[in-house]
């Protein structure tokens, strides 16, 4: 295996500790009943995305030294487009679910959270258009708007 589809398989493991993370979102969510306990639940399921975010955003910009190749660069663009599912029906739960986070009174540590899942999510795409081919760019752009639109 060359340099570059061992940084590939890097990002991919990554990538795929972001989805599990993001599905684990899932399970406070269903569990959300409008009560302070079960927000900070919510509060700290927010949070454990960062971690993998971070970490992909290391090993894209330190790992990855190169731009992938059309395989791996498909690959990568297929998990990263794999996650928008995931993530647009928790953001349609967490909106949905805004007037309880309002009332246990943490409507804004769920916002800051949002807010910088955001922030990661928006420099690791930046950072992986930076070594998928053309056509993968442009692809993951329309992902990164889809998301930010809700």
């Amino acid at each position: 295996m060359d340099a570059v589809s061992i940084d590939a398989a890097t990002i991919l493991i990554d990538l795929y500790g972001i989805k599990i993370d993001i599905a684990a979102l899932s399970a406070p969510l269903d569990g959300f009943d409008g009560t302070l306990n079960r927000a900070v639940d919510v509060d700290y399921a927010e949070i454990y995305p960062q971690d993998g975010l971070s970490q992909a955003i290391n090993d894209v910009d330190v790992v990855a030294s190169s731009t992938f190749d059309p395989a791996s660069s498909t690959r990568v663009t297929n998990s990263v487009t794999a996650l928008k599912p995931d993530i647009l029906a928790n953001l349609d739960r967490l909106v949905d679910d805004k007037p309880g986070f309002t009332s246990a009174g943490i409507v804004s540590f769920v916002k800051a959270n949002l807010q910088s899942l955001q922030g990661f999510t928006t420099v690791v795409s930046t950072e992986i258009q930076t070594k998928v081919i053309t056509t993968d760019k442009a692809t993951i752009a329309s992902v990164i708007v889809e998301v930010d639109a809700v």
